[in-house]
């Protein structure tokens, strides 16, 4: 099933990738967080997280952290890729990629190569930036729980703000 979206910088309609193609191309990169599924074709960095960004399903917004964790140089595709997702997807993705970068730190022993994420959103989300927090274990999780906490506020306030659009108030209903 195809996904479609608006590119901000053109107005042209982008398409997303299918789940098979975002799974294959995970499993290029090495993360293999879903089952393997048929071949298809490839995908740039950017493509690779900009479909998993947009995707409705919630596995694959999240697989942005491993797929960091796992090839960091993808890094770079973020700020590619920002001005073509919505404002909900541009949160969620930003969330995600504030986490990773904790855990990069946080979990550097067991994490290949050695290219720190670049501090993309920690100011926009009023969090410490990550490398400052270094050799700080409890620092680093206590940033990492804040920004679980704002994610679940945010996601709170898009479906209340959903579900005031979808309502009718009580005045209107016949």
């Amino acid at each position: 099933m195809k996904r479609n979206g608006a590119d901000a910088h053109t107005g042209t309609r982008l398409v997303s990738p299918t789940d098979d193609e975002l799974v294959t191309a995970l499993w290029t990169r090495g993360i293999r967080v879903f089952p393997k599924t048929g071949v298809s074709r490839e995908l740039s960095d950017s493509e690779l997280i900009r479909g998993l960004s947009t995707s409705v399903e919630a596995r694959f917004q999240l697989a942005v952290i491993p797929l960091l964790l796992g090839q960091p140089t993808c890094d770079a595709a973020v700020e590619v890729i920002l001005d073509s997702l919505s404002i909900p997807q541009r949160a969620t993705l930003a969330f995600y990629y504030q986490a990773a970068t904790y855990l990069q730190i946080l979990e550097q022993e067991q994490l290949p190569g050695n290219h720190p994420l670049h501090d993309y959103f920690s100011r926009e989300l009023s969090l410490p930036v990550a490398a400052q927090l270094r050799g700080q274990p409890d620092q680093l999780e206590a940033a990492l729980s804040a920004t679980s906490r704002l994610q679940a506020r945010s996601t709170a306030r898009l479906h209340r703000s959903r579900a005031s659009l979808q309502d009718p108030p009580c005045s209107a209903r016949g």
